[in-house]
């Protein structure tokens, strides 16, 4: 966005990673595996990120539909850390409630997640007290 002219534009140098190609090749072997299970193009690409870091390289014989799953899970986890991807890939996978109540149950924590209800975010209180018609009764605060 260009700025006008003697101002000062906003840029600190950080950037927001929108899409890497990492999220590419593991999303396309996602796909696949949920198409026609493991193939050694869904193990090939997800072995692509995993080389990049020198971990262990996944081999097809070892995995059916269900367990590649997992694991691209799993890689989606350690690859995003800290992106913001992680509750919307355990929403897809359909373990959000299962991997969050574990996570609370081995911080000494009563564990809270019920699905369908915690799939979407409260409203925000200020906007819940502005209009009646909003209600977040039932939702953890």
């Amino acid at each position: 966005m260009p700025t006008p002219t003697g101002s000062q534009g906003y840029y600190d140098g950080h950037s927001v990673d929108i899409l890497r190609y990492a999220d590419v090749l593991l999303s396309r072997a996602e796909a696949l595996n949920e198409i026609n299970g493991p193939s050694a193009e869904s193990i090939g690409l997800i072995n692509q990120v995993k080389g990049r870091s020198h971990a262990p390289l996944l081999q097809l014989a070892n995995y059916t539909q269900s367990t590649l799953r997992d694991a691209i899970l799993q890689e989606r986890g350690w690859e995003f850390f800290y992106e913001g991807k992680r509750r919307a890939d355990l929403m897809r996978m359909g373990k959000y409630d299962v991997v969050v109540n574990a996570y609370l149950t081995r911080i000494g924590q009563t564990p809270h997640v019920q699905m369908p209800r915690d799939q979407y975010f409260p409203y925000p209180l200020n906007q819940v007290n502005v209009n009646p018609n909003l209600n977040n009764s039932g939702r953890q605060q």
